[in-house]
């Protein structure tokens, strides 16, 4: 149940980044982490045709942080 809770946490945070990608210039990353933390190969196909986002690059200390809440217990 909580690897559901965690899942979920990821699908509420990427859709509102989603609605306002512009918002920060880590955001398309997020979106790509969380895309692949979530398993969802349409959503990383879809962040990387939509964003410039080179998934080579460093995770930011910002994104990192949320991506370590989300994965929390």
């Amino acid at each position: 149940m909580k690897a559901t809770m965690n899942k979920q946490h990821m699908e509420t945070i990427f859709t509102a980044v989603e609605q306002d990608v512009d918002a920060h210039e880590d955001n398309p990353q997020l979106l790509l982490l969380l895309a692949v933390y979530m398993n969802d190969i349409e959503k990383v196909r879809k962040v990387l045709e939509d964003h410039a986002v080179d998934p080579s690059e460093l995770i930011t200390p910002r994104n990192q942080t949320i991506i370590n809440i989300c994965k929390r217990e």
